[in-house]
């Protein structure tokens, strides 16, 4: 028999990396995100070798996860970008090997008496963060990395994700103070809990700064509406423990001051904190750090732009409707585009995994969602109607539930955020979101595969549950093998391009368009880049680099038809660029000029009306500019330079 784990410090190995995981860049970066799935598929490799089981959980919100997770898979033979939607999935299968393991966290008794919430420690994480990014401050080299424009960026390297992890800690925290105020109530007069009040205090200050430091308005409208949620719950608190104490009957006095502050913490700090950016902005007249968050308003630059993506997104979505792949939105976009917008995200997660996965995958995400936000689970439903057997309920199992409650506020949080920004793409976010799904289900529908017996006989044969474990066991271990090779293999190709070595990474893994882009502008020689450009277009047909590659080596070699289809798709690619229809105009001229020279009169012809046809492309494009990418300011500048202004002139 080998040794018992401790359920506790079980719970601890992955509370701690919840916390923690936003200081890797929030697993921005895919080599990260593959880290940390090798970690999570290690570490549920190793929790079924001790617990000699593996506990699979069926909640129907679960399930709707599971079935994201098949769609996930399926998205493969529709992307647009074979090596991208390749991307996507060994990322959500890092969220599969994250859920796996808490279905073993909770796989028994023994777990379940000790559970630990997971989010318990995320607002020290985010003091620790914030106290970093103030060392650091002074230097301006560290500056830059932890701010951007004058915003704390923290080590996400983006204020609104940054903003998210600050207003869920802050949610955390307080609702650590309410139940740790609930507890109070309870004590005798006199016995105060004045260090911990302000200790809670401290945080709450240092979060709330955070916060507003990030300069984000749609994390500072979410916070706002989150301290009048937060108020209401107050009252209503202290008017339900007021009554169960007898202070609102009658029947009992108050014998002393019961130490209430902690409910009072977060929304006497809010004011405060709202009181100084006001001061702040007043005094200075600073609209830019602070006092981004004193301009909103719905004519905003920011949020029409955000609509103009979504309306684009939509007729992906129409078109696709098993969607593109993870990377698909950027290869695509410029085919939907209505504005001169950059962007490689819709700016709304939700609408991003419909465009990636496809309506199906979005539904069941969505229903998932609505499941754990709304949803009651059964053990909660139990304790609140004073259990089975009408017992007394004790404080742990209170304290469970009021977890519960908490994280089902902290998922709120999280979708309507989701709703206005690509936190999704940050890895940590992603396994937020599949934790807080997953403590909102239910945990009592449990399949379970044993092997600690696998030898034991009966009338000479192996049990039917004991065989079916021998099947489970390996099948598990060589997925857990597979998965964590192939995050290895790929984690290494990805890693190598962000340490700027494209050629290894394209040795590793030719399907990667944009280490192969790299490649082929080093290239001297457009016949190499040709060909290397073949090869990418297998996996993303919709690669501009490759394209224009492709007519440049056609242009050398005379094949001028075609390096006008080559023209056309990099054109496709690049409809508000005027610099490539500068470049379009200016290589059908050279092949022009070389079939004058030729006495190739027919095909010169046909180079200047193509020519032409360019030009009037560019006008036609600029005409059709739709009215939100105006009033977004988004309006594309396609002016040509004086050279090729009179090049045309003369070609008329």
């Amino acid at each position: 028999m080998g040794k018992k784990a401790n359920p506790k410090t079980h719970n601890k190995m992955l509370a701690l990396p919840v916390a923690f995981l936003p200081f890797a860049m929030g697993l921005s970066w895919h080599y990260l995100m593959y880290a940390a799935g090798i970690l999570f598929w290690g570490m549920l490799l190793y929790e079924c070798r001790k617990n000699k089981a593996l506990t699979i959980r069926f909640d129907i919100g679960i399930i709707g996860m599971l079935g994201f997770f098949c769609c996930v898979l399926l998205c493969n033979l529709f992307a647009a970008d074979h090596e991208g939607a390749l991307a996507g999935t060994l990322r959500w299968l890092c969220g599969a090997g994250f859920l796996l393991l808490l279905m073993q966290k909770t796989g028994d008794a023994k777990a379940n008496e000790a559970e630990e919430d997971l989010f318990a420690y995320l607002p020290a994480s985010a003091c620790i963060m914030l106290i970093v990014c103030m060392v650091c401050y002074p230097a301006e080299g560290l500056r830059n990395v932890f701010f951007y424009n004058g915003r704390l960026s923290g080590f996400f390297g983006y204020p609104n994700t940054c903003g998210l992890f600050y207003l869920l800690a802050i949610a955390k925290l307080s609702a650590q103070g309410a139940r740790g105020a609930d507890l109070s109530l309870k004590k005798e007069a006199g016995q105060k809990q004045t260090g911990l009040t302000n200790l809670l205090v401290i945080q709450m200050i240092l979060l709330l700064a955070g916060l507003l430091w990030t300069g984000s308005r749609t994390t500072f409208v979410l916070f706002l509406l989150y301290l009048v949620y937060q108020t209401g719950s107050l009252l209503a608190r202290h008017r339900k423990a007021a009554g169960k104490n007898g202070l609102l009957t009658g029947t009992q006095k108050p014998t002393g001051n019961p130490n209430r502050f902690g409910h009072l913490v977060p929304v006497l700090c809010s004011v405060a904190a709202l009181l100084a950016v006001f001061g702040y902005v007043w005094l200075t007249k600073d609209l830019k750090g602070f006092g981004r968050l004193l301009r909103i308003s719905l004519t905003e630059k920011d949020l029409l732009e955000r609509l103009l993506f979504w309306r684009d997104a939509l007729f992906m979505v129409k078109d696709h409707p098993f969607g593109v792949g993870f990377g698909g939105y950027h290869a695509l976009r410029p085919l939907y585009q209505s504005g001169a917008y950059m962007t490689r995200y819709v700016h709304n997660d939700w609408l991003q995994i419909v465009v990636d996965y496809g309506i199906l995958a979005g539904g069941c995400m969505v229903f998932a969602l609505i499941r754990g936000a709304f949803h009651k689970p059964a053990d909660t439903e139990e304790v609140s109607d004073g259990g089975k057997s009408g017992g007394e309920i004790g404080e742990k199992e209170k304290h469970q539930v009021a977890g519960r409650k908490e994280n089902r506020e902290l998922l709120c949080l999280l979708a309507l955020h989701l709703l206005f920004d690509f936190d999704l793409q940050f890895g940590c976010v992603m396994i937020w979101l599949i934790a807080l799904l997953y403590e909102a289900s239910d945990k009592s529908n449990t399949l379970t595969w044993r092997w600690g017996y696998s030898q034991r006989k009966l009338s000479g044969k192996t049990d039917r549950a004991d065989r079916t474990a021998l099947i489970v066991r390996p099948a598990l271990t060589s997925l857990c093998i597979l998965c964590i090779g192939s995050l290895s293999y790929f984690g290494l190709s990805d890693l190598c391009l962000r340490c700027g070595d494209a050629g290894t990474a394209y040795r590793i893994n030719p399907m990667d368009s944009e280490a192969a882009d790299e490649v082929m502008t080093q290239l001297l020689d457009h016949a190499q880049a040709a060909d290397i450009a073949e090869r990418v277009l297998v996996f993303n047909p919709y690669d501009k680099t490759a394209w224009r590659m492709k007519a440049y080596a056609a242009y050398e070699a005379g094949q001028y038809e075609d390096m006008k289809t080559a023209l056309g798709k990099t054109l496709d690619l690049e409809p508000y660029n005027a610099v490539a229809y500068e470049d379009a105009i200016e290589l059908c001229y050279a092949a022009m000029r070389s079939c004058e020279k030729a006495q190739q009169i027919r095909r010169a012809a046909m180079l200047r009306d193509e020519i032409l046809a360019i030009d009037n492309l560019r006008r036609q494009r600029k005409k059709n500019v739709s009215t939100l990418a105006i009033l977004a300011k988004d309006r594309p500048d396609l002016r040509l330079s004086e050279a090729d202004r009179t090049l045309l002139q003369n070609l008329k």
